[in-house]
């Protein structure tokens, strides 16, 4: 069992490797289960060693409630750093295993739409709070935000993020296409300096892929019928859902319409068709707005509408929210014999063979397709 020893004093003892990404490992740390270890494949370099303990110095309460954020260096006998140490955040699972109806069913298999839209919030609210810390995400995407029981989030791969101290900036070196904004597509981040308008593009796709049962925004069937890329459609501003532009692109069919997000969708038309895009603090008091007014179905106790009218989850094809109470029609067995029981059985409309059944998978990639967009790599830049 490796030893390391800790910038503050004393030493840890690193567990067993959780998780391994491209920059380093994830290991539990035997003294303490609430905490983790982050070691990292390459040796740290100055400017990385100066960020680390930057962060560890400017690490507030509102900080760690907002991200898995840094507390300590690792190093060895020598003083190497070699890594740090971060809190351990429980959840069930991440923001994109929510938004995607196949997956929710696994680790979120409990939550309405409610829930959905006071995750959106929480989310925003986060942000908001890295962004007053003078911290800018950068890399926004799928995999790095974490959603705990009670709805509240969490950002992990801290280390990543752009920070600011006594005048050196420590960018962020990478970014996730398909959360990208169009101005920045297609060019080198290494030197980039990031804003928060650039976090909220990135942010807004997430809340838009919670709300909309996965679907990507910029993923639709374009008028001219030229197959593209999430990232081409995102370069070319081509925004599936938007009423300003709706010559240019369609939704894929079955699905929401933007007008069924009530207030939210002119948040969602700045954000994605032009650069004056709402503020993190902005989208928290919207969405703080429409989680208090939001109206029940009578249909489907998990269902939530945001604005008068239908129910827009009901009218698509397949539910995203099954509510599992309802049951199949009643047979009377009194007096029946077997022969009537099996007749009765086999006009049952709900009964299939079970081979049928078998050959219908629920898979969630099956359910981010759409047509004239095929699947694209989630690569980072």
């Amino acid at each position: 069992m490796t030893t390391l020893r800790r910038a503050t004093g004393g030493t840890v003892q690193l567990g067993r490797q959780l998780a391994e990404g491209g920059e380093g490992r994830i290991h539990s740390v035997s003294q303490d289960s609430r905490d983790l270890a982050k070691i990292y494949l390459k040796p740290v370099d100055a400017v990385r060693h100066r960020k680390l303990i930057a962060m560890i110095q400017m690490q507030t309460t509102d900080l760690q409630k907002a991200a898995a954020w840094p507390f300590d260096l690792l190093g060895d006998s020598r003083g190497q750093c070699l890594g740090f140490m971060m809190p351990r955040i429980n959840a069930p699972g991440d923001i994109d295993q929510l938004s995607h109806p196949a997956e929710q069913r696994t680790a979120f298999p409990t939550v309405d739409y409610g829930f959905l839209v006071h995750v959106s919030m929480n989310l925003m609210r986060a942000a908001s709070t890295l962004h007053a810390s003078g911290c800018v995400i950068g890399d926004v995407n799928q995999s790095n935000v974490r959603v705990l029981k009670d709805g509240t989030v969490r950002f992990i791969d801290v280390d990543s993020f752009q920070i600011k101290t006594n005048g050196e900036v420590f960018p962020c070196l990478v970014g996730t296409p398909m959360y990208t904004p169009p101005e920045l597509q297609g060019t080198s981040l290494r030197n980039q300096c990031r804003t928060t308008t650039h976090d909220s593009f990135g942010l807004s796709v997430l809340v838009f892929q919670l709300l909309m049962c996965g679907r990507h925004p910029f993923a639709g069937v374009p008028a001219d019928n030229r197959p593209r890329t999430i990232e081409q459609a995102i370069g070319e501003g081509l925004f599936a859902y938007s009423g300003q532009r709706p010559s240019l692109i369609a939704p894929p069919p079955d699905t929401m319409s933007l007008a069924s997000l009530g207030d939210l969708a002119p948040l969602f038309e700045r954000t994605f068709t032009t650069r004056q895009r709402p503020s993190a603090h902005e989208w928290t008091l919207a969405l703080d707005r429409v989680r208090t007014r939001l109206m029940g179905c009578d249909r489907n106790r998990r269902h939530c509408r945001i604005t008068s009218g239908p129910c827009a989850l009901c009218a698509l094809p397949r539910d995203p929210l099954p509510d599992g109470t309802s049951v199949g029609p009643t047979v009377d067995l009194d007096g029946l014999s077997i022969g009537q029981l099996i007749r009765e059985a086999g006009s049952i409309p709900s009964l299939r063979r079970v081979e049928e059944r078998c050959r219908q998978p629920e898979l969630s990639y099956a359910e981010r397709q759409v047509p004239s967009s095929p699947p694209t790599s989630n690569a980072k830049i």
